[in-house]
């Protein structure tokens, strides 16, 4: 499988093809975005320690195509130029949905396990009792936390993920673990967040 290399004219041009129905147009969409499916999946699979065969990554790439032409999903992009980076984050759900569907992944990692101390004996009802206390923040610090402690993301990959400055994903994440503590206190649950 070829190389992916980055394009932006190029995208757009075939983004608009496939977007006006050309035939042509979605089988060069497939050709050119494919060994971008195959890392992003690839990608994600390692960060899960997960090691499908080729053919279930195959499998994963068939139904994100599928999707995206039956959904019209490239209609819903604004920046057509960008829509590698579009479905490098697209394919990295598609696997957490074919993982879940095959009981490769039975739960997100629970965040007890992420925020609270390893030593700590921690029970279903309290894990239950922090993701609530999660839900209950507002959209973006619950996604800064999630990103952070969860994912092992940076500050710095954090920032470009969401498009904000590093400054901002510090002061959302302080405030955000703030939050978090007084929600968990709200629900009778007081420890140390890391």
């Amino acid at each position: 499988m070829r190389r992916f290399k980055p394009d932006p004219a190029g995208d757009r041009r075939l983004v608009e093809g496939c977007l006006r129905g050309e035939d042509f147009a979605w089988d060069n969409f497939i050709r050119r975005f494919s060994p971008l499916i195959f890392w992003a999946a690839q990608k994600r699979l390692k960060r899960w320690s997960i090691d499908l065969p080729w053919d279930e990554i195959d499998e994963i790439r068939q139904n994100l195509f599928l999707r995206i032409y039956e959904k019209c999903a490239l209609k819903g992009l604004k920046k057509k130029e960008r829509v590698a980076v579009w479905l490098a984050l697209v394919t990295c759900n598609e696997v957490a949905t074919y993982l879940r569907k095959n009981k490769y992944l039975r739960r997100p990692t629970p965040s007890h396990k992420i925020l609270y101390s390893e030593s700590a004996a921690i029970s279903p009802k309290v894990s239950v009792l922090l993701e609530d206390a999660l839900a209950a923040l507002p959209h973006r610090e619950r996604l800064i936390i999630k990103l952070k402690f969860m994912e092992k993301y940076s500050y710095r990959q954090i920032s470009e993920l969401i498009r904000i400055p590093i400054g901002t994903v510090a002061i959302s994440l302080m405030r955000g673990k703030s939050k978090l503590r007084k929600e968990l206190k709200k629900r009778g649950m007081e420890g140390s967040l890391k």
